[in-house]
């Protein structure tokens, strides 16, 4: 990133207004990237001792269990059959940002127009209830590169054979790494106070197609999203099944709204590749891919607040009409 003219930072969050380039924060300290030594692996041990909690795994919640407009207990299935369990005080729903409102308008809380075409009863009407769906759309370039080393070779052989020797005996090497190795805050947006858009780094490069597969060949992979996405999306229940996955749609902004905010970091991106780089991309080359390009998530999904509006009674936590249903996650 040097070699482009931006300056490095100690963290992602120094220099609010201007660009920067810090390396990817991740919890890797040492000997803590093997297994069962990660600092939030042991944190659940002690509560599991505790004679009034019960962990249930292998199971799939199918309702939240209403008694007009309380939440009095889920209903959930696992190998053993369909089961019941009642709230002494309240139900807590944490299924993230896709499970958690599937779940409620499965259990008939949301757009009536929407249970009702799915074939569930109305329990409550919330037409909030999956909408404003966000998530990181994000536009990944990859580039093949010579004279470097890249963990395309490292992947395969003798090389992945020695990362594992590594990461077991030592917590360390690529087999600790997280998606991107390093990131850039950019400023792109003239009406913007702050950086606008982020660009993710990381020394590897997928083949073609939904499955990510290592290529064979060096190469590196970039690309920038919004940090904060205008576009709104949804997470619509489909049918009264609770195995069958809802509809979803990130219902990223069309260009040239997309394109503003992507063009200018992504020729930023392949400028910093360097000579490393066979054959750089013009400015209206990046702008015709992005403009095809298919919509893809970085996958950090989340609701705004108007998805699920709160009781004024419960503050933050309570969802509006209901009573003792609370959520504690991204949505």
């Amino acid at each position: 990133m040097r070699s482009s003219g931006r300056r490095r930072c100690s963290g992602s969050n120094t220099g609010p207004t201007s660009t920067t380039c810090p390396a990817a924060p991740a919890t890797r300290s040492a000997g803590a990237s093997r297994p069962g030594a990660g600092a939030a692996a042991p944190a659940p041990r002690p509560a599991k001792r505790r004679p009034n909690l019960q962990i249930v795994t292998n199971a799939l919640a199918h309702r939240v269990v209403f008694d007009g407009k309380r939440a009095v207990g889920v209903e959930f299935s696992r190998q053993s059959g369909l089961e019941r369990v009642d709230a002494a005080c309240e139900v807590i729903l944490s299924a993230g940002a896709i499970g958690s409102p599937h779940l409620l308008q499965l259990s008939g809380v949301g757009a009536p127009e929407v249970l009702q075409q799915a074939g569930i009863a109305v329990q409550h009407a919330l037409p909030g209830v999956g909408r404003n769906f966000q998530d990181h759309y994000i536009a990944r370039m990859s580039c093949y590169v010579r004279d470097l080393e890249t963990l395309n070779e490292r992947a395969r052989g003798l090389g992945f054979a020695n990362e594992i020797l590594r990461y077991f005996v030592q917590g360390k090497g690529m087999m600790t790494f997280g998606a991107s190795l390093c990131a850039a805050s950019v400023k792109v947006l003239p009406e913007s106070a702050t950086p606008d858009v982020q660009c993710v780094f990381a020394p590897a490069s997928y083949k073609p197609g939904l499955i990510r597969k290592l290529d064979d060949r060096p190469g590196i992979t970039g690309g920038p999203w919004q940090m904060r996405p205008l576009s709104r999306g949804y997470v619509l229940v489909r049918t009264q099944d609770p195995h069958d996955q809802p509809a979803i749609t990130l219902a990223a902004p069309a260009p040239p709204t997309n394109v503003s905010s992507f063009t200018n970091p992504a020729v930023m991106m392949v400028t910093a590749y360097g000579d490393s780089v066979r054959g750089l991309l013009t400015n209206v080359k990046v702008q015709a891919a992005l403009t095809r390009s298919p919509e893809e998530t970085a996958w950090h999904p989340l609701f705004s607040r108007a998805s699920f509006p709160v009781s004024p009674q419960t503050g933050q936590t309570g969802i509006l009409g209901l009573k003792e249903a609370c959520l504690a996650d991204a949505a």
